[in-house]
């Protein structure tokens, strides 16, 4: 496993920075998460890393914030609105502060509320102030989360062997069981 992850990884460091900064502008959480995963393993150096999550993560913000002025005008992005619960435009109408910093956490509604903010009108300013805060929580959030994941991987590095034996016995049975059952099928249906 060392060698799928790190062989030659030091040498495309700067395409690295620049895969992660563009992933957190997509996607985010995974990106996010193996990051720190691979900061654990000594892979990536978190100082040098950590200005390209952050850059990634409010730039990527912003531009889904500002990017809504031009998507609501496409058609599936339209639907998308109309079925935003109103529950949601409520939250973002009374508390948009802490419906940006929930949103961060739950996965699939983070952009639908940054659309929303922009419809409804919140000025760039209070949005970064706010996305600021939601930023360094999600970061500290998801980032321990793959850091400690990676450490505790190890230790349970010995028993995945296992799993994958008592996987491979499974598969095996169940071939076999479906096998036999297709003989049998056929012998009394024929």
């Amino acid at each position: 496993m060392h060698a799928l992850l790190s062989h030659d990884f030091h040498s495309l460091s700067p395409l690295v920075y620049v895969l992660i900064f563009f992933g957190l502008i997509l996607e985010g959480e995974a990106v996010l998460f193996t990051t720190f995963y691979l900061v654990e393993q000594h892979n990536l150096i978190l100082l040098k890393i950590l200005p390209v999550i952050i850059a990634g993560v409010l730039i990527g913000d912003t531009l889904w914030f500002f990017g809504s002025r031009f998507l609501s005008k496409l058609f599936i992005f339209k639907i998308i609105f109309d079925k935003t619960p109103k529950k949601l435009d409520q939250l973002i109408k009374k508390k948009w502060m802490l419906a940006i910093i929930m949103s961060k956490f739950m996965y699939g509604f983070h952009r639908p509320t940054l659309f929303r903010l922009h419809a409804f009108g919140l000025r760039y300013r209070d949005f970064l102030r706010a996305d600021v805060l939601a930023a360094f929580l999600w970061i500290l959030v998801i980032g321990s989360l793959g850091y400690f994941f990676s450490s505790s991987f190890l230790l349970l590095k010995g028993y995945i062997r296992f799993s994958e034996i008592g996987l491979v016995a499974a598969l095996l049975f169940i071939f076999f069981l479906f096998k036999f059952m297709s003989k049998f099928i056929i012998k009394k249906c024929i």
